[in-house]
């Protein structure tokens, strides 16, 4: 797969902070095999800027070249893609602008753009606004350009499943799995057709494309199938009695709920334990949680069993918790 950034930044409206953001980026797109090709408008018109600065390119060459082993061993973490995942070919193009006028040149052309405020004093009109470089690798590109074209981001692995986003080309599955023997024993069922696929729209939209995480699909590896869901959702409203009375459960933006399923006949095999393990830690060390709670009713023995062998504690009737 052809990688392609197109870039126009303003180098000398940028502090020198920003600026070493600046190459640390670039260098680590380099990396990734990105080809970047510096931009501008021209006459109203699309162009190559070929008067882009030469020691800007060599200044990002030599980061390159100079950062770490281990640096660029954690390059290779990123998220998994659809991409990846089915070695999809073809071009992966996305854009970073300064120019509102080349953000709307890019969006009628049908291709992903960020908008960078960096150095700037007015604000530009994108559905994706960056501030600062810092702490972004591609792994955001890839991001915005999945979300831009509707295709789902690769979670994580386990040994033996896939966890990765839900769409709309899931929703057959996704009733099949829902139809399966004791799958809503304790969870409300699927809706009707018509209007599930407007409720998973939004989620889409809101849920995955406002907190980047929610309740994933698990794909058993070798088959391909699906055998369950699992996730975390920022659930206010979780009613309980707390023992410690001036802890806030409902609002902590630091908390969220667990929820999962796994189909019947994956169960007592050590599914559940295995997506769910990997779950939490994925929570506390790539989401930055502080706090997972669990709802499971009192007569779900095995989900309470699982949910202790994790660790978690019983706070409640039927609520648990896993504190970070």
């Amino acid at each position: 797969m052809e990688k392609l950034l197109y870039l126009q930044i303003n180098a000398d409206t940028l502090n020198s902070t920003e600026v070493s953001f600046l190459d640390q980026f670039l260098a680590k797109c380099l990396l990734d095999g990105f080809h970047i090709m510096p931009v501008k408008v021209k006459d109203g018109k699309f162009d190559i800027d070929e008067t882009a600065d030469e020691n800007h390119k060599k200044r990002v060459m030599k980061v390159a070249d100079e950062m770490s082993k281990e640096d660029r061993e954690q390059l290779r973490d990123y998220v998994k893609t659809e991409a990846d995942t089915k070695g999809l070919s073809g071009l992966f193009c996305v854009a970073i602008c300064q120019n509102q006028e080349l953000i709307d040149y890019f969006r009628g052309e049908k291709i992903p753009v960020i908008g960078y405020e960096g150095g700037l004093k007015e604000q530009l009109v994108n559905n994706w606004i960056l501030l600062s470089f810092e702490s972004v690798d591609f792994s955001y590109l890839w991001k915005v350009h999945h979300r831009f074209h509707g295709i789902p981001l690769y979670i994580m692995e386990t040994k033996r499943t896939v966890i990765r986003e839900l769409s709309m080309n899931d929703i057959d599955d996704l009733f099949h799995l829902y139809e399966g023997k004791h799958m809503t024993d304790y969870m409300e069922p699927l809706y009707e057709r018509e209007e599930e696929e407007s409720y998973e729209a939004n989620y889409i939209e809101k849920v995955y494309g406002f907190y980047d995480y929610g309740m994933w699909l698990v794909f058993d590896k070798e088959s391909k199938e699906l055998i369950g869901r699992a996730g975390v959702e920022s659930r206010g409203g979780i009613e309980h009695t707390s023992r410690r009375e001036d802890d806030d459960y409902r609002n902590d933006p630091e908390t969220v709920e667990m929820g999962y399923a796994i189909r019947e006949d994956y169960q007592n095999k050590g599914y559940g334990t295995e997506v769910c393990e990997a779950i939490v830690h994925y929570t506390f060390d790539v989401l930055g949680m502080k706090r997972i709670y669990a709802q499971v009713d009192e007569k779900n023995i095995p989900s309470i069993k699982l949910l202790k062998k994790l660790n978690f504690v019983q706070i409640d009737k039927e609520l648990y918790e896993i504190l970070n």
